[in-house]
């Protein structure tokens, strides 16, 4: 039984060899050019996060002042499912999760809305914030 050289059998017919490389480059280039734009299915993104800083407070403080008033002023939320928060010193991140009932339709009016919810409530935080 003798055994195939690949290499050796490629160097003795070279023009075959060029032949299906040049296939292969068309084949891959009519490919790319005949996929999907949009394969991806379009989804909404129910989370938003709010931060807030205030340099030189301590964990205590963040929370009493910054992030229980944040989370207080997003339980007026109608679509609010739940809030998650991290507070470290001079620094609060508020999570807030919208209802999985929520129409994709309304949430960037809702992310408006929540801006505009953290705007009315910026002159209740310290003056140093």
């Amino acid at each position: 039984m003798t055994s195939v050289n690949l290499s050796d059998w490629a160097l003795r017919h070279r023009s075959f060899v060029w032949f299906l490389m040049i296939i292969a480059l068309v084949a891959g280039v009519m490919s790319y050019f005949n996929l999907g734009r949009e394969e991806d299915p379009s989804f909404t993104v129910k989370t938003m996060v709010v931060s807030a800083s205030m340099p030189g407070a301590d964990v205590r403080e963040m929370d009493k002042q910054v992030t229980d008033r944040i989370e207080k002023k997003l339980r007026e939320l109608d679509t609010l499912d739940y809030t998650r928060s991290i507070t470290t010193p001079g620094r609060s991140v508020v999570f807030v999760y919208l209802l999985p009932t929520t129409p994709s339709r309304d949430v960037k009016d809702i992310w408006q809305h929540v801006r505009n919810m953290m705007a009315d409530i910026r002159s209740d935080f310290p003056s140093e914030f």
